[in-house]
């Protein structure tokens, strides 16, 4: 469901920064970048240290956070744990969540291999969430168990990144939970399965010139949209170069070939312009697509109608 496609599970230990890239994002980052892109960079396990964490507050509002970093030779490793529950400021707006994650680095000549494993539960009350004014004290579980590995190999300028993610979600949703025994209330279990590799060449004249090749496979099935799954072949390429000290230059180019719909073109071409170490200006013009979510095509209830002839949006 693609609403639920930011639940992932991390720490605040976890994250070293967070980038926010204005725009012209979908020929990088893929579909449904259309209004920008937000990338998470996460910490490295690069030397011994630890934190306990408590805190609490009103309406029974409670958090806990532990986390671990070992570093051995050039294996480092990073264990994190994070509990939060509050019974919430109104009606039906309590909340229990979960998060745990288990993150190793490998450091290796020329490169690095990194592993990832995180898993989040969360149970919390969705008031009038997907139904506005109508007044339904609605209650929701979810569950996300995610895998992400990440090879890199830089050899004299030259750059490979090969990486796999994979990614399950278990939602159950119950739109009245009044009703003891609810006719509303769905099961869904969905899984995103994403091989992909990218090279990078670092050349005189013409920049950072980059080739990315992505396969991708999703797969839902639900007590209410049914069984359903599609795959996508993409291909992107990205160019960036510095025409002078402030003045930087950037092109890329995307495909996306998704099953059940027409091929899908995106691509940009952006200016940056560096005022200061903290300040710029940027001039992008793009191309950018977002393909529906399996909700949006087949999802069904008393307040929602899927459309299963919807078209990928473009922008």
């Amino acid at each position: 469901l693609g609403h639920y496609n930011c639940d992932l599970p991390l720490t605040r230990e976890d994250i070293q920064r967070i980038e926010v890239i204005p725009g012209v994002g979908s020929s990088l980052f893929g579909p449904d970048a259309i209004g920008g892109a937000i990338n998470i960079i996460l910490k490295k396990p690069q030397k011994k240290g630890g934190i306990l964490e408590l805190k609490g507050g009103q309406y029974k509002t409670w958090s806990s956070l532990f986390s671990i970093t070992d570093k051995i030779n050039d294996l480092g490793v990073r264990l994190s744990v994070e509990n939060q529950e509050s019974a919430g400021f109104s009606e039906d707006t309590d909340f229990k969540k979960f998060t745990a994650t288990l993150v190793s680095s490998l450091e290796i000549p020329d490169g690095a291999f990194d592993l990832g494993w995180g898993y989040l539960e969360k149970e919390f009350g969705a008031y009038d969430f997907y139904t506005p004014g109508l007044g339904y004290p609605s209650k929701e579980w979810i569950k996300t168990y995610h895998l992400n590995t990440g090879f890199t190999l830089d050899k004299e300028g030259f750059i490979i990144k090969p990486n796999f993610l994979w990614r399950r979600h278990y939602d159950k949703f119950m739109l009245d939970k009044t009703q003891i025994r609810s006719r509303s209330l769905n099961h869904h279990r969905s899984d995103v399965y994403t091989p992909n590799i990218y090279f990078q060449k670092e050349t005189e004249i013409l920049g950072r010139i980059g080739l990315g090749l992505e396969y991708g496979e999703e797969r839902i099935n639900s007590t209410v949209l049914g069984k359903y799954n599609r795959d996508h072949k993409s291909m992107f390429i990205d160019n960036s170069k510095d025409l002078t000290s402030k003045l930087s230059l950037g092109l890329s180019a995307r495909t996306d070939d998704y099953d059940g719909f027409d091929q899908a073109y995106a691509g940009s071409l952006n200016f940056r312009y560096k005022i200061s170490d903290e300040h710029s200006l940027h001039f992008g013009v793009s191309r950018s697509i977002r393909i529906p979510a399996f909700h949006e095509l087949y999802y069904n209830d008393s307040t929602t109608t899927g459309d299963s002839a919807l078209s990928c949006e473009k922008s």
